[in-house]
């Protein structure tokens, strides 16, 4: 995991390098000229995320989740954007019929998660209006969940958490709707440091729509 993310890191600041060697975008304002080379950008983001939970406890825990993700960061050159994200689900609960030992009762969860990071895009125009986005990013994962059981004994309830890094790696597009407002589309994927002795979480696969601010 760690040589990944240093592959990531590096070949995120060799792609700087290469817009920064790339002609700048010019605006004209009357009779003269300003590069610009930098622009601060503000994301919000709703989401739909798929989680793979392994063991078959996806029969007992909730394996899909809303989002929301907040990003500020900037973008280089008109090319390339730099962009820290914090992302929060939805509380999912799910209720099954099982056993704790031989009695039986009611087994409810409730699993959430919370994640922050930081993303590298690259944007392709194949219009004026349109960009289609690549976008490779590292982020910290924190998963929740409550286990409630009721039997005629009573209610046993238990809490546990799970901790990973992922990488992160998405497609989309950006339709501009002004100068300094566009509204995005992605698909995205997160290869979590999965372990199969201590973790039930493997994977997430993201769906998300959002708007973006330029200033």
């Amino acid at each position: 995991m760690k040589k990944i993310i240093i592959s990531f890191l590096a070949g995120f600041f060799l792609l700087c390098g290469v817009a920064r060697a790339q002609t700048a975008p010019v605006q004209v304002v009357g009779d003269k000229t300003e590069t610009k080379y930098l622009q601060g950008v503000l994301g919000l983001d709703v989401s739909g995320i798929g989680v793979d939970i392994t063991d078959g406890l996806d029969n007992f825990v909730e394996d899909a989740y809303s989002a929301i993700t907040l990003s500020a960061g900037v973008k280089v050159n008109n090319q390339i954007s730099l962009t820290g994200f914090y992302q929060f689900s939805s509380e999912e609960d799910k209720t099954t019929y099982a056993y704790l030992g031989s009695v039986p009762g009611t087994y409810k969860t409730t699993g959430s998660f919370k994640a922050y990071g930081v993303d590298a895009s690259v944007y392709f125009p194949p219009s004026e209006k349109v960009n289609v986005v690549a976008s490779a990013g590292v982020g910290y994962y924190d998963f929740s969940l409550d286990e409630e059981f009721h039997s005629m004994h009573g209610v046993y309830t238990t809490s546990s958490s799970e901790d990973h890094i992922g990488l992160r790696f998405g497609i989309g597009a950006e339709v501009k709707l002004a100068e300094h407002i566009a509204l995005t589309g992605n698909v995205r994927y997160v290869f979590l440091d999965y372990d199969d002795d201590t973790d039930y979480i493997e994977n997430l696969a993201e769906f998300g729509l959002g708007v973006r601010f330029y200033f």
